[in-house]
């Protein structure tokens, strides 16, 4: 239930941000950064039982038999030791940066979207790296985009040109996954993403591995501002100090790397 509760606390830090920065304003970094300290203290709980090998799992079904093929989508959920770093990642330095942004935003001006959009961030990435199925690591990975070229598109004039390649070129990337996923998940006859990796038929159809891989790569590539699809990174920059130094320096370019 640890993972349901980090992610429900990371859904409720965007119901909540609005209503907290109608009575804060810019100081409503305050608790939403209490809320994300929180889900990596219930994480750390676990650490121990995660850091030996015993991974931390949770799932629902999500979608009963997707598209008449029989096979039940979970909306589920894994924590081993890579995702426990990544996901500590996003909390603890998205939380330095939402106590930083207490300071940083203007006053009586925009608060309400920065906050809400950082916090959709923040729980778009934590179901990136924790899914356990392919279908909510492909949603997580299209939020990301979404809230990326939000957050640079509400800086002004200099950052709309550089937001609009950001989402064409990241899209790009998505689709690339799209299709790597669709493969190994066809191949594998189930979109668990633990069962899809532990399959035979990347032993046995080095062809279907080498295309898959080659689609991976583009994808994390895309996302992680890698040659040559780097141009997008310093237009990014153009968005908040803030916006740089959460989405496109500490998580969106680590989403890559996670992925591969």
């Amino acid at each position: 239930m640890t993972l349901l509760l980090v992610m429900v606390l990371a859904a409720f830090s965007v119901v909540f941000s609005p209503i907290v920065v109608r009575v804060l304003d810019r100081k409503a970094g305050w608790p939403l950064a209490l809320i994300f300290l929180a889900a990596a203290y219930f994480l750390i709980r676990e650490a121990g039982p995660i850091l030996d090998g015993t991974p931390l799992t949770w799932e629902v079904v999500w979608i009963r038999d997707l598209i008449g093929t029989g096979t039940d989508v979970m909306f589920s959920l894994r924590a081993d030791a890579l995702s426990l770093f990544f996901t500590l990642l996003a909390l603890v330095i998205g939380a330095i940066v939402f106590i930083y942004s207490t300071e940083y935003l203007p006053r009586q001006k925009g608060s309400t979207s920065f906050y809400t959009i950082m916090t959709a961030f923040t729980a778009s990435i934590l179901m990136l790296v924790l899914a356990d199925d392919v279908l909510v690591l492909f949603i997580g990975w299209e939020l990301v985009s979404l809230a990326s070229f939000m957050l640079i598109a509400r800086s002004g004039s200099g950052g709309e040109a550089g937001s609009i390649r950001t989402l064409i070129l990241t899209f790009f990337g998505g689709l690339t996954l799209l299709a790597a996923l669709a493969i190994a998940a066809t191949k594998a006859g189930t979109t668990n993403l633990t069962q899809i990796l532990a399959a035979d038929f990347w032993a046995d159809e080095p062809a279907i591995t080498i295309t898959v891989a080659m689609l991976i790569a583009v994808s994390a590539f895309t996302k992680s501002a890698q040659f040559p699809f780097h141009f997008w990174l310093p237009e990014a920059m153009a968005a908040a100090t803030p916006v740089s130094a959460f989405l496109h320096a500490a998580a969106v370019v680590k989403a890559g790397i996670y992925l591969l």
